[in-house]
């Protein structure tokens, strides 16, 4: 048998699976900044079954994930000049398909996340604050995308400033690094991509099925 396991929260809707194809698809709009969006994957191959079977399988995020950070000393600068955050957004062409079997991607699209908040401590990368994360379905192998983002302000509709940042690396199970002053006007970048996400991320035991593939939520 080939076990499939997905997890996600249950309601968020930004999957759908279809049995026939063993695939799920992303649907690539959406709010930024979403951890409902966070879900793990896994497949299991049981071989011959002939007795009981008793095993522990380990799911991994299929994503990466795209961070935007900015300087405390620049998130600082902003609040001395009255500028307070209220949200970003990003857009990049990525894929949103993916065999559950055979773990391969297909048929980039444009994600279009639109404006929503998140500022926090960046525990893993001292002196930031984060004003962007967002999960991106993503090939084994590194790739790269253009990445554009915006960031908004309270109490004006427009964006503050907008950035298209060409070639930055992602790669799934990694998270990519946008940092820099993101609130001065001749900011520059720098782009990190770093193992972050870990394993095992997730366990489940796995249940032979009858079905080739077997998904759940």
């Amino acid at each position: 048998y080939e076990i499939v396991f997905w997890a996600q929260k249950s309601d968020n809707g930004f999957y759908t699976f279809d049995p026939a194809a063993r695939k799920i698809t992303v649907d690539p709009a959406g709010p930024a900044n979403d951890e409902t969006r966070d879900a793990f994957y896994a497949r299991y191959s049981t071989g011959t079954v002939s007795a009981a079977l008793n095993e522990t399988v380990s799911l991994q995020r299929p994503f990466a994930q795209i961070n935007v950070l900015t300087t405390h000393d620049d998130w600082q600068a902003a609040l001395d000049s009255q500028v307070s955050f209220a949200g970003s957004s990003m857009s990049l062409t990525a894929p949103t398909v993916l065999d559950l079997l055979s773990g391969a991607v297909s048929e980039p699209a444009v994600y279009d996340l639109g404006k929503a908040g998140v500022v926090v401590e960046s525990a893993e990368t001292p002196g930031y604050k984060r004003l962007a994360m967002n999960y991106i379905l993503a090939p084994a192998q590194e790739s790269a995308a253009d990445v554009g983002f915006c960031i908004y302000k309270e109490g004006a509709a427009a964006a503050l400033y907008s950035w298209s940042v060409p070639g930055v690396p992602y790669q799934r199970g990694y998270r990519t690094y946008i940092q820099g002053n993101i609130f001065s006007v001749d900011a520059a970048f720098s782009v990190i991509i770093a193992s972050g996400f870990g394993a095992p991320d997730f366990s489940a035991s796995a249940i032979p099925s009858g079905s080739p593939a077997a998904a759940g939520s």
